[in-house]
């Protein structure tokens, strides 16, 4: 059963109770993210069910550390990840997980771990380096890509491990596109162009 708490802001701290209205969130917590004189920053491993980032509010994580999703992305605010891995994890819950943002969101690493449903994209996403496929589906449209920035590489992809839809690729590197249609993987490879126009 999912708990509500929302950030109240007397210091930066994640993981002090005494910034949330119903404790430190764990997997269960559906978090939201008000404006308040602090914003958030992430600088240890944090977890939540659904993330909520209001309009004019702001979370960042500290260098390398890690946020474990469990439900719904929904930034209406500013994300900054500097070098952090946000899992998308299973949840008992859903079989369909949405990040949902209100301009195009950039994450340095991300991880796709929902072995029970798919991951819907609602407004393009950048991934700044790794894009890992665990498992599951990353369901994108013309409107809503998936964006991969210059250098950034994906792993782990397999005929039940894709994109279902368009992705981009920024950059001259050679690149093996984790793509299909529906039920049916059809990978994509380029090699590393020999002049750029």
């Amino acid at each position: 059963m999912s708990v509500i708490t929302t950030w109240l802001g007397v210091n930066s701290t994640w993981n002090d109770i005494s910034n949330w209205t119903n404790g430190i969130p764990s997997s269960n917590s559906n978090v939201t993210i008000p404006v308040t004189g602090n914003d958030p920053e992430i600088n240890a491993l944090a977890y939540c069910n659904d993330l909520t980032i209001n309009l004019g509010a702001s979370l960042s994580i500290a260098g390398s550390n890690s946020l474990d999703i469990y439900g719904n992305w929904n930034n209406q605010g500013t994300f900054l990840p500097s070098t952090s891995t946000v899992t998308i994890n299973q949840s008992c819950d859903l079989t369909q997980q949405i990040i949902s943002n209100s301009l195009s969101q950039q994450f340095y690493n991300l991880v796709l771990n929902n072995d029970s449903g798919i991951v819907v994209i609602n407004n393009s996403i950048e991934v700044l380096n790794q894009l890992t496929f665990s498992s599951g589906i990353m369901e994108t449209s013309s409107s809503s890509l998936l964006i991969m920035a210059d250098n950034a590489t994906a792993s782990g992809y397999s005929d039940d491990r894709y994109v279902n839809g368009p992705m981009q690729k920024i950059g001259d590197d050679a690149f093996f596109f984790p793509i299909g249609d529906e039920n049916y993987y059809c990978p994509l490879a380029i090699s590393t162009p020999t002049a750029v126009t």
